[in-house]
């Protein structure tokens, strides 16, 4: 999730603040890029696995917060909902027997999650996309993680959206439902793979793997169901993009941009061009805040 600590900002006066900060930081990183001060030559892959805490009748169990204080895991953290358990893997390089090693580390981990979990007498733990049994009445505020980032995530959404935003997926069944609570994009999990690659090759990297990402994820479905409905075979991408969509009604039928997309065109030289992309469409609505003590303090801003 990020650092925890931050606020939600609406001032034009903050979010400008904000926004100079992450202009600022943007061109250091290019500065870094353009006199070959980022690593080269280094490949390294880093992994998150989340998983659903589940009770007895596989339903989610919104215990987090105690599991974590029990089992005192470094690796382990939190999710957006209180039911989800992060586990992240140490970065390992990626030669020799890379793969098998992060396969026995995950299993050594997610074996010591289901260990911590007999603590909890019925506890046990599912990975899959979207569980089947999650029910509207699991995703309302109360299993939201209790900490500063999630509510601050939350708050803005609300504000973005100004009201309470419609879910439609069609699939074998139809589901129409209304995110009052703006944490349906809570309902996903995921297996996600961080790549460290050379600077210099960033652009043909990113491009290709934009290119395969549609059919390895047919490959790789598993989220079906939700609220009972049989919807996409990958209801994820249907649920996130709608969850997290911010536009008005009338903004629908114009030009306006979605927050999560598959992005338009390709990168033709750097990574600068996608945080440049993504400074000129979306709002800042978060920054990093340590409190009004440390006037001075350098923010890290999120949109």
């Amino acid at each position: 999730m990020g650092i925890p600590q931050v606020r939600f900002i609406t001032d034009p006066k903050d979010q400008k603040r904000a926004f100079d900060y992450v202009l600022g930081d943007l061109e250091y990183l290019k500065e870094l890029l353009n006199t070959g001060k980022i690593e080269e030559n280094i490949h390294r892959v880093g992994v998150e696995q989340e998983l659903f805490l589940i009770d007895n009748a596989c339903r989610p169990a919104p215990v987090i917060t105690d599991f974590l204080e029990k089992s005192n895991e470094p690796l382990f953290t939190t999710e957006l909902t209180r039911f989800i358990l992060e586990i992240n893997l140490e970065p390992l390089s990626l030669k020799g027997k890379c793969f098998s090693k992060m396969e026995k580390n995950l299993r050594n981990l997610i074996d010591k999650a289901k260990s911590h979990a007999t603590k909890f007498g019925d506890l046990d733990l599912m990975m899959i996309g979207i569980l089947p049994t999650i029910r509207k009445m699991d995703i309302e505020l109360e299993n939201l993680t209790p900490n500063e980032r999630a509510r601050a995530m939350i708050d803005a959404m609300k504000w973005l959206k100004q009201k309470d935003y419609p879910i439609h997926i069609n699939g074998m069944d139809e589901l129409n439902t209304t995110d009052f609570s703006d944490m349906a994009q809570g309902c996903n999990s995921s297996f996600q793979i961080h790549y460290q690659i050379n600077p210099s090759t960033f652009a043909s990297q990113f491009n290709f793997a934009q290119a395969i990402a549609a059919p390895v994820l047919a490959a790789c479905t598993n989220s079906p169901i939700l609220f009972g409905k049989r919807l996409w075979h990958e209801t994820r991408i249907a649920l996130f993009e709608q969850a997290v969509d911010t536009r008005s009604s009338t903004y629908h039928l114009s030009d306006s941009h979605l927050r999560v997309a598959f992005g338009e065109g390709w990168v033709e030289n750097s990574i600068t061009e996608l945080f440049e992309d993504d400074l000129s469409k979306f709002k800042i609505f978060l920054e990093h805040w340590s409190g009004p003590q440390k006037k001075d303090t350098r923010l890290s801003t999120v949109s």
